[in-house]
């Protein structure tokens, strides 16, 4: 699945923008782990219309001295790439 990022508005404690070729299997999971961030005031994720493949994704800070939205954003996903890698290393143990 190739997935592209397209950003539709960045402000110094908003950041919201959309992944092209994500559903809600991939945006979910990434709008939980970005919640888990004490300095998140908000996030969100945004389907215009249900024919629409995209999701835009909203996310806003309390205080842009602790973290900008963008870090946020990149940790979370970071975070959950490691997660869903250790997932894959229990998986491939299981013998056919």
């Amino acid at each position: 699945m190739d997935m592209k990022m397209n950003l539709i508005l960045m402000e110094k404690q908003s950041i919201k923008f959309e992944i092209i070729g994500a559903d809600e299997t991939i945006v979910m999971p990434l709008i939980e782990e970005i919640l888990k961030d004490p300095n998140v005031k908000e996030a969100r994720a945004i389907q215009p219309h249900p024919y629409i493949a995209s999701y835009q994704i909203y996310v806003a800070v309390k205080d842009v001295k602790e973290s900008k939205p963008q870090t946020v954003v990149k940790k979370a996903a970071k975070n959950l790439e490691t997660r869903f890698g250790e997932l894959r290393n229990v998986i491939a143990t299981i013998k056919a």
